[in-house]
């Protein structure tokens, strides 16, 4: 072949490769990756910044279809492209916003001018993407709050049922201080703790408690020895007659001896708990582990420099990452020292003994005292454990602003004083003492009110069709048909007291959905409205009445909750005018995690969010908490 041939070619492979349909990602005019549709990408995944401004595009347009985007499991406000003569472009915008890791770009194609037409999936593209440093310290935030918060409102739904031995004076919420576990706090507490008992063992192994017990042994009887009680018989049995002359060296018999041993109630509660202190130092090192495994797997996503700045892995998981081998190292020690302990004599051959009351021996021996104090107070710090999954970091942001939203308002429930009582698929019990937190779909938490009425939270709970709703037994219904079912991030319900013994009666909901957006826009409003179409399943009738946007924005002119309705405004009574429970009210609430706060408080928004929407209610916990501000106000000035 000549070179003339070689050059027609390749024009001729160029013109065919300008034929095969292309989709591109850009930031600003640099293009991130360009890939064929239908292809599987391969290689690396490109790195991008959660802020960056992209725009995507497909060239050349394929005759007579319209293109769709979705980013991860959302699809964009722009989600179907605009359509050029020989391409289909999408504006620019911050797709990636609130995305965390690697992100799926999901693009979609199917027949234009038919609505009725299914989308076919034809392309996947994976993006690296790294969060912005006020992102990342918000989503530290998050995830601290909902360790903190939810382990309060476990204290306070599980403390009541549970007892144990850490008895003495009544515990508050805020004395017992229910911790969250992280493995590294734990394992320095576990440490100070395996020190201060190992003193008390010591002295213990040195002069153990000895008890003295009667054992049967068939040995060489004399006469002078003690028998047992059925010895004489043991002797007919055999024809054997101590009286002969024939037995006077002797004869072989069953005999009582009094033997000393060490194995007793005392022991074998310290063999319990030191079982109990290494399966929970396990616990702490697979933890550990397992979320330094993570941050490792994430490192290659996560380790790209921005304009000169740190990395994400530099600045945020090389600290972590130091501190978790520091536990895992601190954990190998621990399990050390325990084995050591469980090998004294004492304790080598003891079975584990759960304890009741203390016993004389550990009241008044003195080392015996120490070590039932040192696990008394212990189990009185750590009566209930929360334990948290390592999968927690990896979580969209917008996923963990979800849950941090509904757990806000529940502890915002709590703190104005309804009554936790129950928490349907929050906590899953691991062990015994152990829990972990488990926000499925359709979680719910149960508050009760002074006046008997019942607040019923539920997370993301499916709202389907009314025959479907009345066969599940579930409370409320979607009244438009033939729509697929719908997920508000929170709803709350409100139930009458129960009367003459008849079932409680729902006579309010109010549903909050939670978008972690920088500006509330006219698709967020539109595209919540629809759920003032949830109906109480048993009556039929319209009970959803107010509809909320909760938002990381920035409160406009000081106002933390607003309606969309500018004629109304807010306060701590809730509307600032008389609103019926006939009339339907949209509104936003500016919630935000606070970096700077202590973790577990409840944020502010929160707080005065559901003191007015209570007021509003006429629950007489939201009355009293206004008095007390108002008192305090007063006190103040």
């Amino acid at each position: 072949m000549n070179v003339g041939e070689l050059h027609e070619g390749d024009a001729m492979s160029k013109h065919e490769n300008d034929d095969v349909p292309m989709f591109a990602v850009y930031h600003h005019d640099d293009c991130v990756v360009t890939v064929p549709l239908d292809s599987v990408m391969a290689g690396a995944a490109p790195a991008c910044q959660e802020m960056d401004r992209l725009t995507f595009e497909v060239s050349p347009k394929e005759p007579e279809l319209e293109y769709r985007i979705q980013i991860g499991d959302v699809a964009p406000a722009t989600a179907i492209g605009k359509a050029y003569r020989r391409h289909v472009e999408w504006p620019g915008e911050r797709y990636l916003e609130s995305a965390r890791g690697l992100v799926d770009i999901k693009l979609f194609s199917r027949l234009e001018h038919a609505p009725a037409a299914a989308w076919q999936l034809r392309l996947t593209l994976l993006l690296a993407v790294s969060a912005s440093k006020v992102t990342e310290a918000v989503f530290a935030a998050m995830v601290g709050d909902l360790a903190s918060l939810s382990s309060g409102l476990l204290f306070d739904l599980a403390s009541k049922s549970f007892a144990g031995i850490a008895k003495g004076k009544p515990q508050s919420r805020a004395a017992v201080k229910l911790p969250p576990q992280s493995a590294q706090l734990e394992l320095r507490v576990l440490e100070a703790l395996v020190q201060e008992v190992s003193c008390s063992l010591l002295e213990i192994s040195r002069q153990p408690e000895v008890f003295l017990r009667s054992e049967r042994r068939v040995a060489t009887w004399t006469g002078s020895e003690r028998l047992t009680n059925d010895g004489l018989s043991w002797f007919v049995a055999r024809g054997i007659d101590p009286r002969r002359p024939s037995t006077e060296g002797g004869i072989v018999g069953p005999r009582l001896r009094i033997i000393a041993h060490t194995q007793c109630v005392e022991h074998g509660v310290i063999r319990w708990f030191l079982d109990l202190i290494r399966e929970r130092t396990k616990d702490c090192a697979g933890h550990a582990s397992a979320e330094r495994q993570r941050i490792v797997a994430d490192k290659p996503y996560r380790n790209h420099r921005f304009g000169g700045e740190a990395s994400l892995y530099e600045a945020f998981d090389q600290p972590k990452l130091d501190k978790l081998n520091e536990a895992i190292a601190r954990a190998q020690r621990i399990d050390r020292a325990l084995r050591g302990m469980l090998e004294l004599p004492f304790l080598r051959q003891q079975r584990a003994i759960a304890p009741r009351e203390p016993t004389p021996i550990f009241r008044y021996v003195l080392n015996y005292h120490r070590f039932w104090r040192s696990m008394r107070e212990y189990l009185q710090r750590s009566t209930l454990l929360l334990e948290h999954s390592v999968d927690e970091r990896s979580k969209p942001t917008w996923r963990m602003y979800e849950q941090w939203v509904f757990l806000q308002i529940a502890a915002a429930c709590e703190d104005i004083g309804l009554r936790p009582s129950s928490h349907d698929s929050l906590f899953r019990r691991l062990g015994s003492q152990l829990f972990t937190v488990d926000l499925r779909r359709d979680t719910q938490l149960g508050f009760t009110a002074a006046d008997g009425r019942r607040v019923l939270l539920r997370y993301e709970p499916w709202i389907v069709s009314r025959e479907l709703a009345r066969r599940s037994g579930d409370s409320l219904f979607q009244g438009r048909e033939g729509e697929v079912p719908w997920s508000p991030d929170v709803i709350m319900e409100i139930f009458d007291p129960p009367v003459q013994g008849k079932p409680p009666q729902l006579a309010h909901a109010i549903v909050i959905d939670a978008k972690y957006t920088s500006r509330i826009e006219m698709h967020h409003w539109e595209g919540t409205s629809k759920y003032q179409m949830i109906r109480d399943t048993e009556s039929g009738a319209q009970i959803v009445r107010q509809v909320w946007v909760a938002s990381p924005v920035k409160p406009e002119r000081g106002a933390v909750v607003r309606f969309r309705d500018p004629s109304v405004t807010w306060s701590l009574d809730g509307a600032d005018r008389p609103v019926g429970t006939l009339e339907f009210l949209q509104g936003a609430v500016a919630m935000a995690a606070d970096p700077q706060s202590p973790r577990g408080t409840v944020c502010p928004a929160a707080r005065e969010f559901i003191t007015g929407l209570l007021a509003w209610l006429h629950f007489p916990e939201a009355q009293r908490r206004f008095q007390n501000d108002e008192l305090q106000i007063e006190a103040a000035a």
